[in-house]
């Protein structure tokens, strides 16, 4: 059974913390979410980026990483060994970071630690606020871009709060290297949304955007199709780079096959279907740069303002026009903000509703998974 003075204690490091990123030492706006990967049950693993029908395992797997939703105790006493939490620790500080952004604001410094090495994206190893010599925080990410831990620094010494992978076990780690285990959904819940809130202003305080991977570069190209004799229906044809659209974007639950779908969906509602005759659009989706062939999405008007609607233009995306005759031009848009709650909602729902097809073209019929 957990100790009441425990909670005590992860309430006060959690007020402590706020305090070193917020009021105390200046008025803040409102704190966006971003994306910390905390994964699904293992009944919203199973969502395919192009729909259940035509899964391609080299190219369309979506299915998230097999994750360790819970621990047998022997494993939760190994991982709740202070050797092994150490040991854990310090490797994760030794990491290099190829972009370490910091910023004195006042009192407060503010730091990233970010990695650029992994196929171009950039990934958070650990973001920190702290009055120098004074208190602080420091939240700490995996290798795969899992949230591992909150660092509480006072002038008495360090805590740390590791969150397991169940969502409801917290392991303390104290200065006096003594390890205590808090059993309480709503107390990791809390723990993780300070700790969602306190990296956005970390971010917000540094320049750096919550979804820099929908910002700079371009999503990707975008070729636009005359109409023919069709005045209600456009047909785009959007390439993007990624090889593999089931890997996530930041290390959260949100992946790029959602990031593209997103796109269809934005430029579907607020740009191509402002004109009154249009009824809706056919997106061809090439990943790979062109070369694999994702299915044909169509999403009418109607579709794409609902869904749009309901999960919020909290975001900003670009991509460039694929025009020969025109040198540099973009349509710029908005998105959703994925948090991970989000990215999991329109994993279930609009993924699974906007399923691609197979389309003829030259003869020939391609379907999603297929090489040009």
């Amino acid at each position: 059974m957990s100790q009441p003075w425990i909670f005590s204690s992860l309430k006060s490091a959690l007020t402590l913390s706020l305090i070193a990123t917020s009021g105390l030492f200046g008025a803040c706006e409102k704190l966006p979410n971003i994306a910390i990967n905390v994964s699904p049950p293992s009944s919203e693993n199973n969502v395919l980026p192009v729909g259940e029908e035509n899964p391609n395992p080299a190219t369309l797997s979506a299915a998230a990483p097999s994750q360790n939703r819970g621990q047998a105790p022997s494993a939760l006493s190994s991982a709740s060994s202070p050797t092994t939490i150490n040991q854990e620790l310090q490797r994760l500080k030794s990491r290099p970071c190829e972009e370490r952004p910091e910023r004195n604001i006042g009192a407060v410094l503010y730091s990233l630690c970010m990695d650029t090495t992994v196929g171009g994206r950039t990934r958070i190893l650990s973001a920190s606020s702290s009055v120098p010599g004074e208190t602080g925080a420091t939240y700490w990410f995996r290798d795969d871009g899992e949230f591992y831990a909150f660092e509480q620094i006072l002038p008495e010494g360090t805590t740390f709060f590791i969150l397991l992978d169940d969502q409801e076990t917290i392991l303390e780690l104290n200065p006096q290297g003594q390890v205590d285990s808090i059993r309480d959904r709503s107390e990791w819940q809390d723990l993780m949304e300070h700790s969602r809130e306190a990296i956005a202003m970390i971010q917000q305080e540094l320049g750096v955007g919550a979804v820099r991977a929908a910002g700079s570069p371009p999503v990707g190209s975008l070729l636009v199709a005359g109409q023919g004799g069709d005045f209600n229906h456009r047909t785009l044809t959007l390439t993007v780079p990624q090889s593999d659209t089931s890997s996530s974007i930041r290390g959260g639950a949100a992946r790029w096959y959602d990031l593209h779908l997103a796109t269809m969906v934005a430029l579907t509602a607020d740009y191509y279907c402002n004109h009154q005759s249009t009824r809706g659009v056919y997106f061809n989706y090439r990943a790979d740069g062109g070369d694999v062939f994702m299915g044909q999405v169509f999403i009418s008007c109607p579709e794409a303002r609902s869904i749009m609607d309901r999960f919020g233009r909290e975001e900003e995306a670009w991509v460039t026009l694929d025009r020969p005759d025109v040198d540099g031009d973009s349509i710029h848009y908005e998105i959703p903000n994925f948090t991970d709650t989000k990215a999991r909602e329109f994993q279930r729902t609009i993924v699974r509703q906007l399923t691609p097809d197979c389309i003829e073209s030259g003869g020939k019929q391609f379907c999603p998974g297929d090489r040009y």
